[in-house]
């Protein structure tokens, strides 16, 4: 059986950029998981995702801190747009959330390779934008009732992502099979879906499965200490803006491709986008269909959680423009004499990070 510290071993050479923690996982709402141990590494790193591993006796899941709290600032500029009357920060909210999109895109076109265009959007970015960024991100801990509603969608957030990655573990369960008989009969319901080849159609069942397997635990979770309404509010908003933040991924992968390097394989996007867009319509469906009751999860009647605008903040459209056109002749132009001073793996990372406040974000207690 293996320890934390033989954990914290195994990882070391894995290049996370920052482990916040290991510790033992509580899963008592994932009855399949009986009897075996899951431990939880939280770390914030750009170049990973949220991933679970499954050892036999112990499960690992990799909590990428990086990736809520992209999903976290999103859900930040909509509470503040709802609260400031649609104009936060002498900002559109719609001009907050791309901004945070262009920023998380140069991030990941970093990732994939040093290189000037990734660079020179990260730069004119954050010289349009941080000023409000960082006003955005203090207004968490100024506003407590901002604060609280930021802290349940993070929770949501968290709770939904991991628990989307044990979908996949526990897909052997009995419990499970109504998940992907559900996922198939709502994937058919779209022509796109029909189109695919069978692998695909299979691949693109068990994400939808393991979506709505994530849904179900994060409404029993929070059923107890949030309206029907703010659940689902919150479901909605982080099923398009999850869907939004893998978009994001992929269209950096392209962009890197036509701009860095033509050999640079990224797979079918084409395909992606297809599975995409279908997930988000059956979560969103799904969410908006759900029943509460005896039957499913009984959730408070009323609660003081702030609801997001999904439109008036932008999130919605937020990844049909091209992120690599220039907003200002000015920030472009700096960012473009900025960006040409550093060399490649001249410390450029250094530079990210230093704009990038790490939170551990978890489950609500």
């Amino acid at each position: 059986m293996k320890s934390i510290e033989f954990i914290e071993h195994l990882v070391n050479d894995r290049k996370f950029d920052n482990v916040l923690g290991v510790h033992e996982f509580e899963t008592s709402h994932l009855p399949a998981l009986v009897g075996r141990r899951v431990f939880q590494l939280i770390h914030n790193t750009p170049g990973h995702r949220i991933l679970c591993e499954d050892w036999g006796e112990e499960i690992l899941i990799l909590d990428n801190s990086y990736m809520t709290s992209f999903l976290d600032n999103l859900a930040l500029v909509g509470f503040a747009q709802c609260m400031a009357g649609g104009r936060g920060f002498g900002r559109l909210a719609s001009d907050l959330t791309r901004a945070l999109a262009k920023k998380f895109f140069a991030e990941q076109l970093f990732v994939l390779g040093d290189s000037e265009i990734a660079r020179v959007l990260f730069l004119e970015t954050i010289m349009e934008y941080d000023h409000n960024l960082q006003q955005l991100f203090k207004c968490k801990n100024n506003d407590p009732r901002i604060k609280k509603s930021s802290d349940y969608f993070t929770a949501c957030a968290a709770d939904f992502l991991r628990n989307h990655e044990f979908g996949h573990i526990v897909s052997h369960d009995e419990q499970y099979i109504h998940y992907l008989d559900l996922a198939r009969q709502e994937a058919g319901k779209f022509g796109e879906f029909s189109e695919q080849s069978i692998n695909n159609r299979e691949r693109i069942v068990q994400e939808i499965a393991s979506d709505l397997f994530g849904i179900n635990i994060v409404m029993g979770i929070y059923a107890s200490r949030m309206s029907g309404a703010s659940l689902r509010n919150y479901l909605t908003f982080l099923a398009i803006g999850v869907v939004r933040m893998h978009v994001l991924y992929d269209l950096a992968a392209d962009t890197h491709r036509v701009n860095v390097d033509e050999n640079f394989d990224v797979g079918n996007i084409d395909d992606r986008f297809v599975e995409w867009r279908i997930r988000e319509m059956v979560m969103v469906s799904y969410i908006d269909g759900f029943v509460f009751g005896p039957n499913t999860v009984v959730p408070l009647e009323v609660d003081d959680l702030i609801h997001l605008d999904i439109f008036e903040s932008g999130l919605v459209g937020v990844t049909e423009k091209d992120f690599c056109e220039k907003s200002d002749d000015n920030f472009r132009r700096l960012a473009s004499l900025i960006a040409s001073g550093f060399a490649p793996d001249a410390g450029f990372n250094d530079v990210i990070n230093g704009t990038r406040p790490v939170r551990v974000l978890n489950r609500i207690d």
